[in-house]
């Protein structure tokens, strides 16, 4: 008779809540009326849309450290590289 035995080796790491996170990629953020955007290539296209899937603004990054669009409106916002995601409240 067959043996339907697994084995799984597991690691893992304790964490503790005030560990520092390590923040990679897309980042994004609101402030005074204006979405703050980081972690792009220069080149690199990024998009935001309403939380209804509306495309709002379309881009390219340039060399900076940090891309900035005014918000007109309030809401949810959803910023993406084409890769990743970040979902921005203003």
């Amino acid at each position: 008779m067959p043996s339907n035995a697994v084995a799984v080796a597991a690691t893992y790491k304790d964490a503790v809540a005030n560990e520092a996170i390590q923040a990679d990629g897309l980042r994004a953020y609101a402030e005074n009326g204006v979405l703050h955007v980081g972690g792009l290539a220069a080149g690199q296209t990024w998009c935001v849309y309403t939380i209804t899937g509306v495309q709002i603004y379309r881009g390219v990054a340039g060399g900076g450290n940090n891309e900035t669009l005014p918000l007109s409106v309030r809401g949810v916002h959803i910023v993406t590289d084409g890769r990743t995601a970040v979902k921005v409240v203003h």
